[in-house]
């Protein structure tokens, strides 16, 4: 608000103290926590906070029109009922024993081909095979199959593997709540996105993605990268481009 410099008959003394009063008042609301109408302070449009935000109190995200919470990196929330109080931990995207990175390396977009086969964003044709790092993580999303062909990583031997699992989905029955599950409880979702963090011990092994109930046509390999062979792989084309420059300079 601009002072006023000079008193006229469109901008009064009175009117300025009247302002200045209400801003003042409604500072006092934001800053002190007193009661304005339900005990909220209501901001029309958005909230744009450069530093830190410190809550000493309860965040709750419950409100009817709630849409998305956006964020570089996880939410990490170490209290069970960080959310809300009733719903335990299953609110929570991410919680202190989650399986879960500081960030996704890769982002899966998963559709079905009818009953056939597994597609992925990223990759052309069917059932396509995913090569991985160990200590990523990386995310499934497999919203598009719309409840269907439901998603398991398994051994190459059928056998699921269930290290490293989290699976977050909107809740059935509270669109405003999500559930979070891990380990064996994240396998054979269908909706929502599962998050794997490929465990370290895991190196140069071969693991499948499949469905479960079409696992004989529904099936592609998922390898994991062998560091020790990339990094001399990658040191012998270093090698390699130095010498080729090396000659041509000569």
């Amino acid at each position: 608000m601009a002072l006023i410099d000079n008193i006229t008959t469109g901008n009064t003394f009175q009117q300025h103290v009247a302002i200045t009063s209400d801003i003042v008042d409604k500072l006092n609301h934001f800053t002190d926590g007193t009661t304005i109408g339900a005990g909220q302070f209501t901001a029309a449009s958005d909230v744009k906070i450069e530093g830190d935000l410190d809550v000493t109190g309860n965040i709750n995200l419950t409100y009817s029109n709630f849409d998305n919470l956006s964020m570089n990196g996880n939410l990490i929330l170490a209290s069970a009922n960080s959310l809300s109080s009733g719903y335990g931990h299953n609110t929570a995207v991410f919680f202190s024993s989650a399986n879960t990175s500081g960030a996704v390396a890769t982002r899966y977009a998963i559709a079905n081909n009818g009953s056939s086969s597994y597609t992925f964003d990223t990759h052309t044709g069917d059932n396509p095979t995913l090569d991985v790092v160990p200590g990523q993580t990386y995310a499934f999303d497999l919203q598009k199959l719309r409840d269907n062909h439901p998603f398991y990583i398994t051994t190459t031997a059928n056998v699921f593997y269930n290290v490293g699992l989290t699976h977050v989905q909107v809740n059935s029955s509270d669109s405003n709540q999500l559930t979070v599950s891990v380990g064996s409880a994240a396998q054979g979702k269908m909706n929502g996105i599962l998050y794997w963090k490929v465990p370290a011990n895991t190196i140069g092994e071969t693991y499948n993605y499949r469905c479960a109930s079409h696992s004989g046509a529904m099936i592609g390999d998922i390898r994991v990268e062998n560091t020790v062979n990339a990094a001399f792989a990658k040191a012998n084309s270093i090698v390699s481009e130095a010498t080729s420059l090396a000659i041509a300079l000569s």
